[in-house]
């Protein structure tokens, strides 16, 4: 697993790092090891993005039905070849989130990324119904989150928001 700043191509945490270790931990917690392996979770980037590219992102590879805003988006790859799962996370959601304060930040950003996870592991959020089951999820997957590193995770986020 890495994370990226995609404004300045920088890549934060690589699949070896703690913090890196520490997510994936936390996935493999919750994700069955052979759903876990056979969807390559390990090997997903996710890229702290502008909004705007996203939105480019959407609209190039999903169509342009996809024209409007959102806070993540994610290409579910499972083990191709040549490319790696992506979850791409707005960094105005982010910013708006250390508004508030850090922890807020660390929450903002590990729902968004169980958000994307869930999709590459093929749960859709296509309907209401759907759509709550995703969050009751997440919300639960948000439980247990003592392992992973706060303090360095946040900071070098904060870091880079100011890139945008």
């Amino acid at each position: 697993m890495q994370i990226i700043c995609a404004s300045c191509h920088n890549t934060l945490f690589t699949g070896r790092s703690r913090v890196a270790k520490k997510l994936t931990e936390w996935l493999a917690f919750w994700i069955p090891h052979d759903l876990l392996t056979s969807c390559c979770i390990d090997k997903t980037e996710i890229i702290l993005a502008d909004p705007e590219y996203i939105r480019q992102q959407a609209i190039r590879y999903l169509g342009t039905h996809y024209n409007e805003w959102t806070d993540m988006l994610t290409f579910p790859y499972c083990c191709d070849d040549y490319l790696p799962n992506q979850i791409l996370i707005s960094v105005h959601v982010l910013q708006d989130a250390l508004e508030k304060d850090r922890t807020a930040l660390f929450r903002e950003f590990l729902f968004l990324m169980a958000h994307g996870i869930l999709h590459i592991l093929g749960f859709s959020d296509t309907t209401p119904d759907l759509k709550n089951t995703m969050f009751q999820i997440q919300k639960l997957w948000l439980a247990k989150v003592d392992m992973i590193p706060q303090n360095q995770l946040t900071s070098t986020i904060e870091k880079h928001l100011n890139h945008f």
